[in-house]
């Protein structure tokens, strides 16, 4: 589990914050993988009012799964739109946690930074 490098904040005039975390899964062998149970992502973004904001999206069934799974690039697309009442300022880093529930039980946890 690995936050990619094509994770981006985007501001648009007029509409929420969007924050668009491209997500890189791989098995033990470094093939990519495809995700399943419930994926967790807290955003903390200093300067920003509510600070921390927690997001739950489930990927516990296939469909779940393949709506948020880009099959070009082999990434999972995490689109989150934070409701900030103040943003953060434009060029800060926001920490991305990840955590996603198997349903083994078993936890993987990912932490990574995106520049808005």
């Amino acid at each position: 589990l690995k936050l990619a490098a094509l994770s981006r904040g985007e501001r648009r005039p007029g509409r929420r914050a969007l924050i668009e975390l491209r997500v890189d899964a791989a098995d033990a062998a470094g093939a990519p993988a495809r995700l399943g149970g419930l994926m967790r992502v807290t955003v903390q973004a200093p300067g920003a009012q509510p600070e921390t904001q927690t997001f739950d999206i489930p990927l516990r069934t296939q469909p779940e799964a393949d709506r948020h799974f880009d099959a070009i690039l082999r990434q999972y697309v995490l689109r989150i739109e934070p409701t900030w009442t103040t943003e953060p300022a434009r060029g800060s880093v926001l920490e991305v946690k990840m955590t996603l529930a198997r349903p083994s039980g078993v936890e993987l946890v990912a932490r990574d930074l995106v520049e808005w």
